[in-house]
């Protein structure tokens, strides 16, 4: 069963940000993570995510320059199974990729007294692991990102990923209920498309 990733038919239209608001810097040659929490809305995704009873913990763009890859990593200090909408601006052969490994490490390293996690997430290096799927994301998708992944980016254009981290009462969205949730809206059966 694809645990990763599927496609999601969201009854509206997501438009690309504003260059105004788009702050990566396309000069530097490595990955990027921009906050958007303060500079856009977009108010047909919380309307709808509204009638599930589910709201928009964060929203970010991530950059990932012309051929190169970003890093492997989850999106928090553990292995968890929470849930992104994800809708990506590049070429056709740009993917994400889902990861097993048994030697992530947590990043940054903890020291003897830890006092917030969530700035925390497991990376792990491309030669200790083995690749499990991989979803050109397109158009909108839900992502597992509480597991291994990365963004790989083989073109001669920037790729520029806008993402709705959702969840409920500030409570991080399980894939598996998001699957349930959105079966409506997901194109595909039910082991994957």
């Amino acid at each position: 069963m694809n645990n990763y990733h599927r496609y999601i038919n969201l009854p509206f239209e997501i438009q690309k940000p504003d260059d105004s608001i788009l702050t990566y810097d396309k000069n530097l040659k490595t990955f990027q993570n921009i906050s958007l929490m303060e500079t856009y809305k977009c108010p047909a995704m919380e309307n709808w995510l509204a009638e599930f009873g589910l709201e928009i913990l964060w929203q970010e763009i991530f950059y990932t320059p012309p051929h190169h890859d970003g890093p492997i990593h989850t999106d928090y200090n553990d292995y968890t199974n929470h849930t992104k909408i994800n809708i990506t601006w590049a070429n056709d052969n740009s993917v994400v990729r889902w990861y097993k490994s048994d030697k992530a490490k947590l990043f940054p390293p903890v020291k003897k007294v830890m006092l917030d996690y969530r700035d925390h997430v497991l990376l792990a290096n491309l030669k200790d692991c083995e690749l499990v799927y991989e979803a050109n994301t397109n158009r909108p998708s839900l992502l597992n990102v509480g597991q291994l992944h990365n963004t790989i980016n083989p073109g001669n254009e920037g790729r520029i990923t806008l993402c709705f981290v959702i969840g409920r009462k500030q409570k991080l969205l399980n894939f598996y209920d998001a699957i349930e949730i959105f079966k409506d809206y997901i194109e595909g059966n039910t082991n994957g498309n």
